[in-house]
């Protein structure tokens, strides 16, 4: 198994991001049309998490193997160890609130399944191990949902629906603005998690070559406009930022790219206003949908308020406050979720797992331009929660950063060893 993780490193990251981005689109056309028998699609849709979840076997594997943390370098044990309070924070809630296995697991699917993307951290750092080509796959997978969103714009009921130019029976996972009239691009994965999916596959395209991909922020900015997600351009524009502030000597591409993102968005948006009749205060806020995120935001905090200081420390168990029928409370921000689910021990375990992370990767420079996408993600969390909800950004984003960490240099795409 570990050759063959050495060996096909593109492959199993294809199968899992890949895997993960298709799954709400066969559990659409299952709802829609039925294309596809239910074992069929179940298959398709489990194969991403059996392979995470194999993965991970081997990981405890290798660590528990005689000498097997020896092996591994200062910087992942670092963060094999701040996995450590994470998950034990997880089991006590569990135990403490006496949660069914059932509800263990459907927690855990619904807002951690991003913690097994830690697994590629053990990855053996083999000198002679094939490079692993992050901008290629990255580039492609990019490439793959541009082409979807131009289709589903293209085709889809939403966008045509007024000249009757098709059918609308047809649901391919097209949805509205909330009070609003203007249609959004989803792809049947949702609006913000499409728009967040598109910005940071696109901020790490333009780390490469920000002059020649110069119409890719463009393309970026428009089809973030399309979805009406606010959380993914605000996070798209802090990651550019972002990526001005860490490569100051080539800052004029860089702005050159966040310009382009910002006049891909006005311009797309733009064209919303003008064919729905519609005014820029419902395509920009939504209507209501802003004052009601500060709402929720306040119900989370006087709801943990008024916990008992165990369940303030120790959480109310897995599921509680993410998408899960257990649900209690939706908060619309992922750090306040970890709050209620796993406690104020939770939380503070998981801030420093990402510090931590962060750190190394702010180390090298093979690794270095992941802050740029790693800064939108975290400002997206503030308004959603793309750690559970998003799981395809997710696992591709952490998946990456371990999988960066754990290689050695001349197996990272495009760098010799130094």
């Amino acid at each position: 198994m570990i050759a063959i993780l050495r060996t096909r490193l593109n492959l199993i990251w294809l199968l899992i991001i890949g895997g993960y981005f298709v799954n709400r689109l066969v559990e659409a056309m299952l709802a829609s049309h039925a294309l596809l028998s239910p074992r069929v699609a179940f298959l398709i849709v489990s194969l991403p998490e059996i392979t995470l979840w194999l993965l991970a076997l081997i990981a405890v594997a290798l660590i528990l193997w005689p000498d097997g943390q020896n092996k591994l370098s200062l910087e992942t044990r670092q963060l094999m160890w701040w996995l450590i309070p994470i998950l034990t924070m997880i089991t006590v809630s569990s135990i403490s609130h006496q949660l069914s296995l059932r509800q263990l697991v459907i927690g855990f699917r619904g807002g951690y399944v991003w913690l097994l993307a830690f697994s590629f951290l053990v990855l053996p750092p083999e000198k002679q191990a094939n490079q692993f080509d992050y901008h290629k796959t990255t580039s492609w997978l990019l490439g793959i949902v541009l082409t979807l969103v131009a289709a589903e714009f293209t085709f889809g009921p939403g966008y045509l629906e007024r000249w009757h130019l098709i059918s609308p029976s047809l649901q391919f996972g097209y949805g509205w603005f909330f009070a609003g009239r203007v249609p959004q691009l989803t792809l049947a994965i949702g609006s913000n998690q499409l728009g967040l999916l598109v910005g940071l596959l696109g901020l790490v395209c333009l780390q490469r070559q920000p002059k020649r991909d110069l119409y890719i922020a463009a393309l970026v900015g428009a089809a973030i406009a399309l979805t009406g997600s606010r959380s993914a351009i605000l996070a798209t524009l802090v990651g550019a930022l972002t990526a001005i502030v860490l490569d100051k000597a080539a800052w004029r591409p860089r702005l050159a790219a966040l310009v382009g993102i910002v006049a891909g968005w006005l311009t797309a948006s733009w064209l919303l206003v003008l064919f729905y009749l519609s005014s820029w205060r419902e395509v920009l806020l939504h209507g209501a949908s802003t004052s009601l995120h500060a709402a929720t935001i306040q119900d989370v905090l006087r709801l943990w308020s008024s916990l008992p200081w165990p369940d303030k420390l120790l959480g109310l168990g897995l599921g509680t406050a993410t998408y899960t029928p257990y649900v209690r409370l939706l908060p619309e921000n992922f750090y306040l979720a970890i709050l209620i689910e796993i406690g104020l021990f939770g939380l503070i375990s998981l801030l420093g797992l990402l510090v931590v992370l962060l750190v190394h990767l702010a180390k090298t420079n093979q690794t270095r331009f992941l802050l740029v996408p790693w800064s939108a993600f975290l400002v997206a969390n503030l308004f959603l929660q793309p750690f559970s909800d998003n799981k395809t950004a997710a696992l591709w984003l952490v998946g990456l950063s371990a999988l960066l960490l754990a290689l050695p240099n001349s197996a990272r795409y495009g760098e010799k060893r130094t």
